[in-house]
Formats: C-alpha cells, sequence, structure tokens
C-alpha cells in the first residue's frame, strides 16, 4: 500500500530562525511530519529571497503550514544601545509614574512607527507566503529580551559594537522590554487585520518579568537557543494538530505574554546558519 505523503511545514524567517534550525538538527519532527526551515538573506548572511521561498511555499497543500518567524529584533536595534538623552516609553496597561530624569517618548508615535515599518518590509514578505498557496499561515511572536546587560555588552556582535554600544552602555533592561513588547503588539495587529494566526511565545520561556528565561539564551545578545525552538515546534505542532503539545507549563506571568491565537530599518543581527530541514 502507497503511503500518503508527509505533513509539511515550512518555516521562514530572519535571524530568529536559527533557533528552529539548530533544534530541527538536534531532534526529527515526529513520522510522517516534513519541516523546513530556511533563512531570508541579508547583507551580511546567506540564505533564500522572499521569492524564493514564496515559490516553496506554493508546493505546499492545504494540510501544510507556512510559519513566518520574521519579526523580533527591530526593537533591539532600536534600542539596545544607550541613547545620549535617555528616554523611557511607556505602554497603555502601566500604571507606575515615569522616571523624572527620562524623557518619555509618546506610546503612539512608536507604535505608528513599528506599524509603518511592517507595512513597508515584513508585512509584504508575509503577504508574499500566505498568498503563495493553499496552505495555512500563521506568525511566530519573536523571543524575549535577555535581562542581563552584562551579557548583553560582553556577547554583543559585531553591529552594536560599531553603532558604541561599549561605550554608550546598554539600555535599561525595562525599556528594552516595552519596546520589545510595541513591535510583538504591531505583529499581532497585523495578523488580526490580514486574518492570520499569531502564536505568542511558548508557555514557560519567559521569566516572572517577561524576560527570555537563562536556559533559553543563545550565546550572542538577542537571540534564542535550540531548546526555545524546539518548544516553538512543539507550539506549531499543536497548533497544526500535528502532534501532542510540548512540556506542560503554566501561564507566562510576566507583561505582554501576548493574544491567544487567531483567525526589520537595518540588517537584522544573527549568527549564520544552514537551512535544516528534518523528517
Amino acid at each position: 500500500m502507497t503511503q500518503s505523503p508527509p505533513r509539511r511545514i515550512l518555516m521562514v524567517g530572519d535571524s530568529h530562525v536559527h533557533a528552529l534550525q539548530a533544534a530541527l538538527r538536534e531532534a526529527p519532527p515526529p513520522a510522517g511530519i516534513r519541516i523546513d526551515a530556511l533563512r531570508i538573506r541579508s547583507e551580511r548572511i546567506p540564505g533564500v529571497t522572499t521569492e524564493e521561498a514564496a515559490a516553496e511555499a506554493a508546493t505546499l497543500g492545504e494540510g501544510d503550514l507556512v510559519v513566518a518567524a520574521l519579526r523580533g529584533n527591530k526593537g533591539a536595534i532600536m534600542g539596545m544601545i544607550q541613547h545620549p538623552r535617555p528616554f523611557t516609553v511607556l505602554l497603555p496597561q502601566d500604571d507606575t509614574a515615569p522616571d523624572p530624569a527620562l524623557e518619555v517618548i509618546p506610546h503612539r508615535l512608536l507604535a505608528q512607527a513599528f506599524d509603518d515599518g511592517m507595512t513597508r518590509e515584513h508585512g509584504l514578505q508575509i503577504r508574499a507566503l500566505a498568498s503563495a498557496g493553499p496552505a495555512r499561515c500563521l506568525c511566530l511572536m519573536g523571543p524575549a529580551p535577555k535581562r542581563d546587560a552584562d551579557h548583553i555588552l560582553r556577547a554583543a556582535d559585531s553591529m552594536f559594537r560599531a553603532r558604541g554600544i561599549e561605550t554608550a552602555g546598554v539600555s535599561p533592561a525595562p525599556l528594552r522590554l516595552r519596546l520589545w513588547q510595541i513591535e510583538q503588539d504591531t505583529l499581532a495587529r497585523f495578523c488580526a487585520a490580514e486574518g492570520l494566526a499569531f502564536l505568542p511565545c511558548p508557555p514557560g520561556t519567559r521569566d516572572a518579568e517577561g524576560f527570555l528565561r537563562r536556559e533559553f539564551w543563545a550565546p550572542d545578545a538577542t537571540h534564542a537557543n535550540a531548546a526555545y525552538g524546539q518548544r516553538v515546534i512543539d507550539q506549531v505542532l499543536a497548533w497544526g494538530g500535528l502532534a501532542a503539545a510540548g512540556p506542560e507549563s503554566g501561564p507566562e506571568s510576566g507583561p505582554g505574554s501576548g493574544p491567544e491565537p487567531g483567525p526589520e530599518p537595518g540588517p537584522d543581527p544573527g549568527p549564520p546558519g544552514p537551512p535544516a530541514q528534518g523528517g
């Protein structure tokens, strides 16, 4: 008897796709499921073009999934390095007064800047992937920032060093977390408007304050590791009804856990990694 073809999942992303590639190199997906993880190329890192990724997405069927990991480092690029005029931004849910020594940037201005960037950049890529064929498409929330400024300073890549992080220092952790949340809210709004699913960070990957837990850190300043990638893969499989959910964990207690699943200027820094395939 001829076996039915494996269900396919195509994951496409910028630097945050490396955690998914690393997870696939360490552990294959469940039997009967094929997962490919493609890196969109940038000025510094090789990979595929958006057009090539969309052409691959067009080969998937109705029972398959296209997963976009195309957002997550804009907030880091904007706010990783301490600005000469220290500033903060208040989220709508904040109920505490800001430090009077900090200049307050209105939330609506930053949110609009992220929304405009989404429309010009990753939004076009996501639309290309979602419209390429009959497969369902969902978007992933990027991993939360790392709290430890000393680690970030030691591990900052050449882009941040060229921009003066060693002299200026690292921005306060609360500001970095807020910028990350504004960026993720932008992606959630975009997905809602496009009728696409949006997956928040996997449960158990953030600490009580909302930062990425240390066991999920990659060695660099901004990215997650293979263990995080495996949590994401388990989450995607469960969402698609292709496998049981991963390790159980309670709900996130930190701010900005993201909504329930529903119907970048400058290069995106990240360690190079070859495309990975499983299944």
